[in-house]
């Protein structure tokens, strides 16, 4: 049953966007649309299309999936199958935009009940751990609608002396504030604050429940000259056991005086983007009509899914507005190489190398 989704571009779109202009967001790259295409009486149009197949894998060639040209009949998933799991299961993954592997891989659970050692083994040459723990938290959670998508960043703030209590405090609720809003005529919504594209939750588990990041913010000092050392943390393949993944001084003034909490937040958020995202450009040995062809390669180093990033060059002026690639849906432990021409590159500013400055994060 194929999902038609959009190819990956890059667009012009701010990195911090206040959602209903009442709570912030930081490094937070707006959430992906649901894929859309729009055709004209009488057009074609050949759309990338994400594809699973619902059919048991066969040892000798596990995944069954028809060839470049063969004609589809669309359809609903209703017409296949009269199991409510497994309507559930696909209607869900298109949704979330899940990555085909990790896709593929609950399909294999849901409609052939394979254990997830022989899934695991049938799948070693194409997917790796961390996607595997992906697919088993999406479908520990199925049964359960409330649950939602289970990805969140876990904060937990640590003081060394009482009288920096009051700093901690300020930064745990800017960092999970939360507001109602009532749109006229649209309707009432929860709006809270997102890091990366994830909640923040200000506790840190023993062990993590799922794929998931961590953080320690540990402030030392006094209440006039406080410092601050962030530790971070993964999952880990197996989304059993927390991985250092880094450390970072967390400034929490400047020349002018302290920073505010919005900013030591924005700040948090920058050091742990580039422990969990980084972006590359590199110039290919290809030319077209003379031009120089580059590719720009996305490296997922989180134990979740990356849908969208935004990008600067390396000299950006200031006020400068990023580029958003969205819809990409990078599996954990994995990267995506986007073409770029020469014409691309020097509008967009990123001859000179570009940096990653916020994200879209997420889980199933």
């Amino acid at each position: 049953t194929p999902s038609v989704t959009g190819r990956p571009s890059i667009v012009a779109r701010t990195s911090k966007v206040p959602t209903f202009s009442t709570v912030t967001v930081f490094r937070s790259v707006p959430p992906t649309s649901l894929p859309f295409a729009n055709l004209k009486p009488g057009q074609t149009r050949h759309l990338p299309t994400r594809l699973v197949s619902l059919a048991p894998p066969d040892p000798e060639d596990p995944v069954a999936l028809p060839a470049k040209g063969e004609k589809l009949t669309l359809g609903d998933i209703g017409e296949l199958t009269d199991d409510a799991r497994v309507q559930t299961a696909l209607k869900r993954l298109s949704a979330d935009k899940a990555p085909p592997t990790v896709a593929q891989l609950v399909l294999w659970r849901v409609t052939s009940g394979l254990e997830w050692d022989q899934i695991a083994e049938l799948s070693k040459g194409w997917a790796n751990e961390s996607e595997r723990a992906l697919a088993r938290d999406f479908v520990d959670r199925l049964g359960n609608p409330a649950d939602g998508e289970s990805a969140s960043l876990f904060c937990q703030v640590v003081v060394a002396d009482s009288a920096l209590q009051g700093l901690a405090d300020e930064i745990g609720k800017v960092l999970t504030e939360r507001k109602t809003v009532t749109v006229e005529k649209v309707g009432t919504f929860d709006v809270r604050a997102t890091m990366l594209g994830l909640p923040v939750t200000l506790s840190v588990p023993a062990q993590p429940r799922g794929p998931a990041v961590a953080c320690k913010i540990q402030l030392t000092g006094t209440a006039e000259r406080p410092e601050a050392l962030v530790q971070v943390a993964t999952s880990g393949a197996s989304a059993t056991s927390w991985q250092p993944a880094g450390k970072f001084t967390l400034p929490l003034s400047r020349e002018a005086g302290p920073m505010k909490a919005a900013e030591v937040a924005d700040t948090l958020a920058e050091g742990l983007l580039g422990r969990l995202v980084r972006a590359q450009l590199s110039k290919t040995a290809t030319k077209v009509k003379g031009q120089d062809v580059y590719k720009v390669r996305i490296d997922n180093a989180s134990p979740l899914v990356l849908n969208g990033v935004a990008v600067l060059g390396s000299e950006a002026k200031t006020g400068e507005l990023p580029k958003v690639l969205s819809g990409i849906s990078i599996s954990p432990g994995k990267s995506m190489t986007v073409p770029a021409t020469s014409e691309m590159v020097e509008q967009l500013g990123l001859r000179k190398g570009l940096r990653v400055i916020a994200a879209d994060l997420g889980g199933l």
